[in-house]
């Protein structure tokens, strides 16, 4: 769903309007404001959602205040183009090389956006931030990235964070990966030492409902090797996906006799809160009137 502009799809306007609201002319003034009033709320919502670097970034920097040194715009136009002389040129001419434009975008950014890969490993040959991202949504630039396997895999060589989750698509990279059905990026992630258990238990929920039977296994293998027992840390599980490991949960149980029941342990009160499993503990909510 990220490519060199992130997927959209997913930001789809509003649905057609139905008859009933297509008739609205005889409808009273007060429906016709309230329903004119959650049009432009839904509108507002889809615009503030979109972030700057799911847009095309700027072609052109030249609209940046006057402080803005010649030598920095130089720098943000050759690393989007792939111009390495260009970068080597800006820099030596005083750019700073994690300068960022008014959205947060560094050369970086712009490089792993527009697949230039040369770019991108000079650029963190000669100290750029791994990290790099937006500042509206944080898109990093480890997201941006993907498909592109060589310009991951130098980022990941260079320390970028793969669990980091973007604002607007609420995915972290190797979620992205995942999702974009980028094996070779998946790898190259999987390599990276800062990689949470959390972060690729979500990653294994996203591939098995996407039917990536390959990439899910590469995700179970990987969290076998670091020891991780699933928690189930809120209602339908990680994310509210539904998903959970292994199978053959009992359907049925009795008290009484005792079938299928493990263990039972009394608890005061009323409550209907989805129990929560961390570790070997389990955590419920409760109200006892007083």
């Amino acid at each position: 769903m990220i490519a060199r502009s992130p997927d959209l799809s997913s930001i789809r306007g509003w649905p057609p309007l139905s008859r009933r609201h297509r008739s609205m002319d005889h409808a009273s003034p007060k429906r016709h404001l309230g329903a004119l009033n959650v049009i432009l709320l839904i509108a507002s919502i889809v615009f503030l959602s979109i972030p700057l670097s799911a847009q095309e970034l700027p072609e052109s920097v030249t609209r940046e205040p006057a402080d803005v040194s010649e030598a920095q715009q130089r720098l943000w136009d050759a690393a989007r183009d792939g111009d390495l002389g260009g970068i080597e040129a800006a820099l030596a001419d005083g750019a700073a090389i994690d300068g960022a434009y008014r959205d947060g975008a560094s050369a970086l950014i712009y490089a792993a956006q527009r697949g230039r890969t040369d770019a991108v490993r000079l650029l963190l040959e000669r100290g750029a931030d791994p990290d790099a991202r937006s500042i509206m949504n944080q898109t990093t630039a480890l997201h941006l990235a993907i498909p592109d396997a060589e310009a991951v895999e130098a980022l990941v060589a260079a320390g970028a964070d793969p669990n980091r989750r973007d604002l607007v698509l609420d995915c972290t990279p190797l979620g992205c990966a995942v999702l974009r059905r980028c094996r070779d990026c998946l790898r190259a992630m999987l390599t990276s030492d800062r990689l949470e258990a959390p972060t690729l238990w979500e990653a294994r929920q996203l591939a098995r409902r996407a039917g990536a039977q390959a990439d899910s296994e590469m995700l179970r293998r990987a969290l076998a090797k670091r020891g991780f027992e699933p928690s189930w840390p809120q209602f339908r599980g990680p994310g509210g996906l539904g998903h959970a490991e292994g199978g053959g949960a009992p359907t049925r149980w009795n008290l009484e006799t005792g079938e299928n029941v493990l263990w039972s342990t009394p608890i005061a009160g009323l409550a209907h809160s989805s129990p929560v499993v961390w570790g070997d503990q389990v955590f419920v909510t409760t109200a006892v009137s007083s």
